[in-house]
C-alpha cells in the first residue's frame, strides 16, 4: 500500500474516532448533567418537606416561597427562622432521603444566628455510621434574624458517577479504544520506517556484495584465456584483484556477523584492561590505506592521564575504526582528522574531530538507529550499510559509556565517547 493512501485511510479513521470522541463526551455530560439535576430537585423536595414539618411543629404558617436555597453544586441551607430540634433533625431528613432514593453521605449542622454559632452538626454515612461534628464546623452566615441548618455532600460527584453505570462504562472502553488505536498506529509507522531502512540496507548489501563478484567473475574468466594464462605478470595482477576483492567481501561480511550479534552476545564480550590509545593507534593504522587514497591525515592529541578501560579489545578497536572511516568516507575535500584523549573524574573521553560534510542538528539522534542512513543529494553514493553508528552505539552501552555528536553541515563532525577508566 502506498504511503498517500495509507495516511489518507489513517486520518479518515483518526477523525472517525475522534467524532465519536465527541458524540460520546456530549451525551455523556448531557447524561450528567440530567442525573445532577435529578439529585438537585430531589433534594430540594426533601429539605423542603424536613422545612415544612419544622415550621409546623412550632405553629409557623408556611410562607409561599420555597424555604431551600442552593449554594453550590453539593450544598444546599434551608431558612426555617424557627426553632430547631437537633434530636429529630438528622431522622427527618434521613426519612425523606429515603422516601426519594436518595443514597448518599451527607453532612448536616444546624446554625443559629442569634447566638452566633453552630448549635450541632453530624456526618450522616449510607452505611448508618455516623461521626458527630464539633462547633469549629462552620456553615455560611446569614442575617442576623435568621435561623438555618445546611446540608453539604461531600462524595455527590464520584456518587453520581458510579451510578451512570454504562455511560462510564462506554466512555472507559472507548478511552481505552483511542489509547490502542494510537499505539497500533505508532508502531504501524515504526513498522514502516524499519521496512523501508531494512530495504534500504538490503539494496545496499546487494550492490556491496554484487561489485567485488562481479570484478571476482570477470577476472577469473580472463585467467583462462591462453594469452593471459601464458603471462606471469599479468596473471598475478589478476590473482592479486580476485584476492583484493575476496578480502573485500570477507571484512563486509565480519563486519555485518558483528553488528549482528551485538546484542546476542552480552555477557560473553573478553573483558580484559584496554589502553585505549593503543586502540586509537591501531583502528588509525587499519584505516591509512583507505585515508591514502584520498590524500588524507590523522593527528592525535593524547593526553589522558588514564587511557586504560575494562573491556572488549577487538570491539573498542571496531569502534574507533567506525569512526575514523566514517570521517574520511564523508568527506567530500582531503580528510583531515583530529583524536584526543583527556580524564574527567570519572571518564576516559575520547573526541574524533573531522572536516566532512557535517550532520544537521535533526539528524543526530536518527543516525544511531540501525539501517539509518542519511538522505542528502547524492550521499548514498557513499558505501555502507547504515550500521556502523548503530553498532558504536550498543559497544558503548555495553561498556557503560556514552557518546555524542557536534555538527555542523559543511564544516564537519565531533563525536565524543566517554568510558569509565580502569583507576587501578
Amino acid at each position: 500500500m502506498k504511503f498517500k493512501s495509507l495516511s489518507t485511510i489513517i486520518t479518515l479513521a483518526i477523525l472517525s474516532i475522534l467524532g465519536i470522541g465527541v458524540v460520546q463526551f456530549t451525551w455523556f455530560k448531557k447524561a450528567f448533567d440530567l442525573k445532577d439535576n435529578q439529585f438537585n430537585h430531589h433534594v430540594n423536595l426533601s429539605l423542603q418537606s424536613v422545612a415544612e414539618y419544622i415550621l409546623n411543629y412550632n405553629q409557623i404558617e408556611i410562607p409561599d416561597v420555597s424555604l431551600v436555597e442552593q449554594i453550590s453544586g453539593n450544598y444546599f441551607i434551608v431558612h426555617t427562622n424557627a426553632e430547631i430540634d437537633v434530636n429529630i433533625l438528622e431522622h427527618l431528613i434521613s426519612g425523606e432521603f429515603e422516601k426519594r432514593n436518595i443514597e448518599m453521605d451527607f453532612e448536616y449542622g444546624v446554625y443559629d444566628c442569634f447566638n452566633d454559632k453552630l448549635v450541632y452538626g453530624n456526618y450522616v454515612s449510607n452505611e448508618n455510621d455516623t461521626t458527630a461534628i464539633g462547633p469549629s464546623r462552620t456553615f455560611p452566615k446569614l442575617a442576623n434574624d435568621a435561623q438555618y441548618f445546611g446540608v453539604y455532600f461531600p462524595t455527590k460527584e464520584n456518587t453520581l458517577l458510579s451510578q451512570m453505570g454504562i455511560w462510564l462504562f462506554s466512555t472507559i472502553v472507548l478511552i481505552f479504544v483511542f489509547a490502542f488505536y494510537g499505539v497500533s498506529i505508532f508502531i504501524l509507522f515504526r513498522q514502516k520506517k524499519l521496512s523501508e531502512m531494512q530495504k534500504d540496507f538490503i539494496n545496499n548489501l546487494t550492490h556491496e556484495f554484487k561489485t567485488p563478484l562481479y570484478t571476482i567473475m570477470v577476472t577469473s574468466d580472463l585467467l583462462k584465456q591462453p594469452e593471459i594464462t601464458g603471462n606471469k605478470a599479468v596473471s598475478e595482477n589478476y590473482l592479486n584483484i580476485i584476492g583484493q576483492e575476496a578480502n573485500r567481501l570477507k571484512t563486509q561480511i565480519e563486519r555485518i556477523l558483528q553488528i549482528a550479534s551485538t546484542d546476542k552476545h552480552k555477557d560473553k564480550y573478553e573483558c580484559e584492561p584496554v589502553n585505549m590509545h593503543d586502540v586509537v593507534k591501531k583502528a588509525s593504522d587499519a584505516a591509512s590505506s583507505l585515508l591514502s587514497t584520498k590524500n588524507g591525515s590523522i593527528s592525535f592529541q593524547l593526553d589522558a592521564t588514564y587511557p586504560v578501560v575494562i573491556g572488549d579489545q577487538m570491539h573498542l578497536e571496531n569502534v574507533m575504526y567506525n569512526l575514523v572511516e566514517n570521517a574520511i568516507k564523508y568527506c567530500k575535500r582531503n580528510p583531515e582528522i583530529y583524536i584526543k584523549s583527556a580524564n574527567d573524574d570519572k571518564f576516559l573521553i575520547l573526541t574524533v574531530k573531522d572536516n566532512g560534510v557535517g550532520i544537521d542538528q535533526g539528524q543526530f539522534r536518527k543516525i544511531f538507529s540501525k539501517f539509518y542512513r542519511i538522505h542528502s543529494g547524492n550521499q548514498h553514493d557513499v558505501k555502507g550499510f547504515g550500521m556502523g553508528l548503530s553498532y558504536v552505539k550498543d559497544i558503548v552501552n555495553i561498556h557503560k559509556g556514552k557518546i555524542e555528536v557536534n555538527s555542523v553541515p559543511d564544516q564537519g563532525s565531533t563525536f565524543e565517547i566517554k568510558l569509565p577508566y580502569a583507576t587501578n
